[in-house]
Order: C-alpha cells, then structure tokens, then sequence
C-alpha cells in the first residue's frame, strides 16, 4: 500500500508540477523546507506501516481521503485568502494604532479594523490548517487500535504517536497543537505585539525576531510567530495531499 521511495518520487513529481503555478515565486529555502516535509511525512508513515497502524484502503478509507481532499481543494483558498485580506488590510492602512486599523476604500469610507478582529482571522486561519491536518492523518492511520483517547485535534494525533513510542515526528516539529487550542477555544490575550496564550515555547527560540530575553516565552507568542505557525502549517499541508492522492492511486488505476 505504501512505499517510501515510490511515494517520494511521486511528490517530486507533483511538487515540480507545482511550482509553475501553484508554488510559483518560492524562494529556494521555502521550495528545501516543503520538500524536507515530504522526506519526514514518508519516515513517518513508514514507520507506522511497520507498526501496522495503517489502515487498509478500502471503500470507508477512500470515502475519508476523498472527503478530505475535497475539504482541501474546494474551501482553503477561501480562507487562506480571507487570512491573506486581512494581512494586507495591515500593509494598507493610513492610521495604525496599537488598536484600530483605519483605511478608505475607493468610494472614500472610511473602515475600520481593530488589531484584535486581525490577530483573530489569523488565528482561526492555523486552527483550520490544524484541523486538516488532523483529518487527513485519521483517514488512513488506525488512531483506534494506539493506547489513549480518541483523537479529536492534531495535539491528539501528537500525543499518541509520542505514546506509541514512534520515533519519526519531526513532521510535527514546529506544529503548535497549545496555540492551535487557544484560538479555537477563545482563549487567548491580545496586547501589543503580544499573544498571551498557551504554547510550546522551545518552538520559537530560534526564530530570529527573538531575543535572549524573550526566546523562550512560555506566557505568550509574537504577532510573528503566530504568522509563520501558519505559513509553515500551510506548506506542510501539501505533501498530505500528495500522500492522500497517492493512497488512492492503486483503486484509480
């Protein structure tokens, strides 16, 4: 059902398809770090087809892949661009305060924003990456047979793969299922550049808008930390994809 080396020959494939339009205008590092997700993707269900923690692709298990890749296609754009909207409604506006973001449009309104209402969508917008990841990885792992409770969000699907031992999850490396609960619960703080949630703060010492006083943070995150959470959360997403297609293949043939 599953080999390493056919399943990366296959995203190289996909991915270089990609990158004249989908991926168009990727830097160098961006185009490393997608591809290093696919490497660490096929450790990691390799290693769980050794575990026999895959499910058999059956009829149930095409109907979950499908359903997902659906989701996936069809309403992320709208929400990565609704996210993308409100970045540029940062970029544009003529008065910045530390609360209100005020702008005209063509017709000379006057609209008003408040940093919160921002940090809000962005927020939302790595919950929802969150949550496909996580319907993705339940619709060919078999989380049932792994010690535990049902996984119902990616810190989930994490904590039982840490409990089953598996070795290979860097996948999930720089995946912060505590920030991903904190918007999706309403749980959260906004002050300044400042999140004050929960979080893993080993995630974000070395992000280089840190410094030696605040690169392990454990009360809260940056605007930008929240920021690229999401940009590498979105670009994880692809070699899923890839892999979601590639399971169906041998039904498709």
């Amino acid at each position: 059902m599953f080999d390493k080396y056919e399943f990366l020959n296959v995203f190289e494939k996909a991915f270089n398809t990609q990158q004249h339009s989908k991926f168009r205008g990727l830097s160098d590092k961006e185009v490393k770090y997608i591809k290093k997700k696919a490497f660490l993707l096929a450790d990691l269900v390799d290693e769980l087809k050794s575990r026999n923690y895959l499910r058999c692709i059956d009829n149930e298990t095409r109907a979950s892949l499908n359903e997902v890749n659906n989701i996936y296609i069809k309403n992320y754009d709208e929400v990565k661009n609704l996210y993308l909207q409100y970045t540029k409604i940062l970029d544009i506006g003529q008065k910045k305060t530390s609360n209100k973001i005020i702008f005209e449009d063509i017709k000379g309104n006057k609209l008003t924003f408040t940093a919160l209402q921002v940090v809000i969508v962005w927020g939302w917008t790595y919950a929802t990456l969150c949550e496909i990841m996580k319907k993705y990885l339940v619709s060919f792992i078999d989380f049932n047979i792994m010690k535990g409770q049902k996984v119902y969000a990616i810190g989930g699907a994490i904590n039982k793969f840490s409990k089953e031992k598996i070795k290979n999850i860097d996948y999930f490396s720089d995946i912060d299922s505590k920030v991903r609960n904190a918007f999706f619960h309403f749980d959260f703080e906004f002050k300044g550049k400042w999140i004050y949630c929960t979080n893993c703060p080993d995630k974000y010492k070395n992000n280089p808008w840190r410094n030696t006083n605040n690169s392990t943070e454990s009360e809260c995150i940056e605007l930008a930390d929240l920021l690229k959470l999401i940009l590498d959360a979105d670009r994880s997403l692809y070699p899923l994809m890839v892999l979601s297609l590639y399971l169906l293949r041998p039904q498709m043939r």
